[in-house]
């Protein structure tokens, strides 16, 4: 494929990643990825280490977790971090957990991306001390970050603008589409 086809596509999947992410609270690697793999080999497509954007945290979220035994949270942060590595997708079962909880979409999302974005910094520290960025990646990430940054702000957006009845059902389908494009791939 063509360096500009491939440059191209690389734009769609991380703008769609990003979109998603940045609505959601999870779910980049999985949308993201399900478009790299039909060009890339599968440890390009999905590196299992990434950087992602802090978008909201709610200071109210915290107290959520108050009524949760340490050992529950314990367990819950250690299944977001096994799955994440497995799938590169660490906030599945936090998700999974605040949704069944009930939780409003800004407490949820202020749990989850935290989580997420403490997961991808230690995963990029390793990345760095073990020094396994590769010149590609290196110029693959600067060749996205336009579209990151577009598909962000756009997620942000439609965020504000969903009612909780809305996210929620959205949830429920990325989860859905998330589990179902690691099934086919």
């Amino acid at each position: 494929m063509p360096d500009l086809a491939t440059n191209l596509l690389l734009s769609v999947a991380v703008f769609a990643g990003a979109f998603v992410s940045s609505l959601a609270g999870f779910a980049f690697s999985a949308v993201a990825g399900a478009i790299l793999l039909r060009i890339f080999q599968p440890m390009e497509a999905v590196p299992r280490r990434g950087v992602r954007r802090l978008h909201a945290v709610s200071a109210d979220a915290g107290a959520r977790w108050r009524g949760t035994s340490r050992r529950l949270t314990a367990l819950i942060g250690f299944g977001g971090g096994l799955v994440g590595g497995l799938t590169a997708m660490p906030g599945a079962v936090p998700t999974i957990w605040c949704d069944m909880r009930g939780m409003p979409k800004s407490d949820q999302r202020g749990l989850v991306q935290p989580f997420i974005a403490i997961m991808q910094v230690l995963a990029l520290a390793l990345l760095l001390e073990r020094q396994s960025l590769s010149p590609k990646l290196v110029i693959d990430l600067a060749i996205s970050l336009p579209a990151l940054f577009a598909g962000s702000v756009l997620g942000i957006v439609a965020f504000r603008n969903i009612n909780e009845v809305g996210f929620r059902r959205t949830i429920l389908v990325l989860l859905l589409v998330s589990g179902a494009s690691l099934a086919l791939t």
